[in-house]
């Protein structure tokens, strides 16, 4: 009986430590959720004038639907779902905003002009300077993309805000056609200056 008594106590001790170490996993974590407005691509057609903007709901790229932000003690993760994402030209950026005062941004590229073809490129700058980290991966899923950033690329900061922008390139030349979305922005965009997320602690 004693030895029954033993085990059954070492177990619950073992599941009670299991389940505190998920609290404590939990507990270190907050996450952000944002559904974007379909059929908000803003269209950009630049001739010898410069660009001039309308609206089309038809267009699929690179309409954002979905944006979710996942921040934890040793990740900064940002997913996008878009409606498509394989244009001539694409372009997919995060920008990340610390509470230290720092600004990141990391971006997934692909140009079929580029001597790789259809391989995709991705960029990371702090403070508009380009700069390596290991860990850092933008990746495209089936339904659009996800980027990890690792935070000590980030130097550890306790609260993160993100914005996210995507660009499609219908045609080249003549005019030059881009499709443009900001995740938080319902048919506005802005250059390399995404609307951000409030803040998201960990």
């Amino acid at each position: 009986m004693t030895s029954r008594s033993t085990l059954r106590a070492v177990l619950a001790a073992v599941a009670s430590l299991t389940l505190l170490a998920g609290t404590a996993s939990a507990a270190h974590a907050d996450a952000f959720r944002h559904r974007d407005p379909t059929g908000d691509v803003l269209i950009s057609t630049a001739d010898e004038n410069g660009p001039h903007y309308s609206h089309d709901s038809r267009r699929r790229l690179p309409d954002i639907q979905q944006f979710t932000v996942l921040h934890t003690r040793w990740t900064v993760s940002v997913a996008t779902a878009l409606r498509g994402l394989d244009a001539i030209d694409d372009a997919w950026s995060a920008t990340v905003v610390t509470s230290k005062g720092d600004r990141f941004q990391v971006g997934r590229n692909v140009s079929t002009g580029s001597l790789d073809g259809f391989t995709p490129f991705v960029t990371a700058s702090r403070n508009g300077y380009h700069f390596k980290c290991d860990g850092i991966t933008a990746t495209r899923t089936r339904s659009g993309v996800i980027a990890k950033i690792p935070t000590r690329c980030l130097g550890n900061p306790w609260k993160v805000r993100v914005g996210v922008q995507a660009s499609s390139t219908y045609a080249e030349c003549c005019p030059e056609v881009t499709g443009l979305d900001d995740a938080l922005l319902n048919g506005a965009y802005t250059d390399r200056k995404p609307a951000l997320s409030p803040w998201i602690a960990r």
